[in-house]
């Protein structure tokens, strides 16, 4: 039920295994490695203070469960042979549901880090309440702005009933 997909690229001279290794200890080496965990396998939970940036700098705290966590392989070769690229899958349900990937993979002789966050309707809204926007169905004067309605389920109709009151009762 995704929205909107936000990706987001880097490339550092760290091998793929180091970088890897840099997620969840809270190093401060930005955001996305500024994260908290106790061990970076699936079922743990993390903690991310994801910056919203604009005029204010603001954070919020994501809250969620690592999903997916598979290090960077280190087989030698070439092409698709030098090893799989280690991957971070996390899904979190607060302040908001949604799900970060993290992708680590062997480029130029270091790692190229793309991260993408699913952001869903709700999500999307309490972004834009938190920035002062206005939000929700009907609040943008752009017709186009805003998300088309969720696709209704032909179901059973409901039952209607009457009720007559007699006098006296």
């Amino acid at each position: 039920m995704t929205a909107l997909l936000l990706p987001a690229e880097e490339w550092t001279d760290a091998s793929p295994a180091a970088t890897f290794a840099l997620f969840g200890a809270g190093t401060g080496a930005g955001w996305v490695f500024d994260a908290v965990c106790d061990r970076v396998t699936a079922g743990a939970v993390v903690r991310m203070g994801a910056p919203l940036g604009g005029p204010v700098a603001d954070v919020v705290e994501i809250i969620g469960r690592i999903t997916e966590a598979r290090p960077p392989s280190s087989a030698s070769g070439y092409g698709h042979a030098a090893g799989r690229g280690g991957r971070i899958e996390i899904v979190h349900d607060q302040p908001w549901r949604g799900r970060i990937k993290l992708r680590f993979d062997a480029d130029r002789g270091g790692t190229r880090i793309r991260l993408f966050a699913e952001l869903d309707e709700a999500g999307l809204e309490w972004l834009m309440r938190r920035r002062g926007l206005p939000a929700g169905r009907g609040s943008s004067p752009n017709r186009s702005a805003r998300l088309p309605p969720p696709p209704t389920v032909p179901g059973p109709r409901p039952l209607r009933t009457r009720t007559r009151w007699a006098p006296g009762m």
